[in-house]
């Protein structure tokens, strides 16, 4: 047997594994070739960060627009005073108190009492600032109030408050002009 019939017994097909060639894996022959495929990787890259670019962009208007609401709702609001419901246990009075404990009884407070009771609490806040030792047995000191504090305590109600951070000074100057108009204070109180 001679060596071309043997060669013609072999099959070579069976030697090499087909090779699939697509797109992705198929390799630049030539230098200008390889420079093409890198620009074209170049390229979609920078498409793709292109695209991620102009989401981003987008998001931040629409972040934009919405901050600019509220900015604009926040600008109606400029100058008033939140209030929150505190629990009245929390609150205490201040050393410049200007009502007595007989404050608290009689016909008058029991029809504040009532008042407050079928209101579900106090409609006008009483004004509170930061305790002065903090720390202590209260979070707040009455600056006005005293009265719907009281009120409040004794119904077992949360009491509505402004909280606003007052001096010593500004603390007895809102009282006084605030309980002027209230009911009177007896001569004791006004002392």
């Amino acid at each position: 047997m001679g060596l071309r019939d043997k060669a013609s017994k072999i099959d070579f097909a069976s030697l090499t594994a087909p090779v699939s060639v697509t797109p992705e894996t198929k390799q630049p022959k030539t230098a200008p070739g390889a420079m093409m495929a890198f620009a074209n990787d170049a390229r979609s890259d920078l498409l793709r960060e292109n695209e991620m670019l102009k989401e981003a962009a987008d998001k931040a208007a629409g972040l934009e627009a919405q901050l600019q609401e509220v900015r604009t709702e926040l600008e109606g609001w400029e100058g008033a005073r939140a209030t929150r419901h505190l629990d009245p246990k929390r609150i205490g009075r201040s050393r410049y108190a200007n009502r007595h404990e007989s404050s608290f009884v009689g016909e008058d407070f029991e029809r504040l009492k009532r008042e407050i009771q079928e209101s579900g609490g106090n409609v006008q806040p009483i004004k509170v600032r930061p305790a002065s030792k903090p720390g202590g047995e209260f979070d707040y000191e009455v600056v006005f109030g005293h009265r719907r504090l009281e009120a409040c305590t004794q119904l077992g109600l949360p009491v509505l408050a402004v909280i606003d951070n007052l001096d010593d000074r500004s603390l007895f100057v809102e009282m006084e002009r605030e309980n002027r108009e209230r009911q009177d204070l007896s001569p004791w109180e006004r002392g």
